[in-house]
């Protein structure tokens, strides 16, 4: 379906839903190329970034994932939605040791989610 609305019209939904789908399969090479065709058809949404961020967390290509994570947080004003950004940086700079910086986002994350307290006492 995702496929064929491209064809016809391409949309930067479309790009990120078919960049998910090949994540979740694991076809790296496709969910790259769709999430970076999304990023390319609108270079200022947040969720073309965020995708891919958690694309390349999901293949621990951290250095990636954080990058267009903060990319993804510098456009999205929406609050409720920063909150799952600075969650998973957090959770991304505690994989490469960066402490300090996985306090503050996880600090800006709150209580919205449940493991933040836990996190945050074991990395005290």
């Amino acid at each position: 379906l995702y496929r064929k609305s491209l064809s016809i019209v391409p949309t930067m939904d479309a790009l990120c839903k078919l960049g998910i789908i090949h994540s979740m399969q694991g076809t790296v090479d496709s969910a790259q190329y769709y999430l970076n065709a999304a990023v390319a058809h609108d270079s200022t949404n947040p969720q073309a970034y965020y995708y891919l961020g958690l694309h390349y967390a999901y293949i621990e290509v951290h250095d990636n994932a954080i990058y267009n994570l903060e990319l993804s947080l510098k456009y999205y004003p929406e609050p409720q939605y920063a909150r799952s950004i600075h969650y998973n940086l957090g959770k991304l700079y505690i994989e490469i040791g960066g402490l300090d910086k996985a306090k503050q986002h996880l600090l800006e994350a709150g209580v919205t989610y449940k493991d933040v307290p836990k996190i945050l006492e074991r990395i005290q």
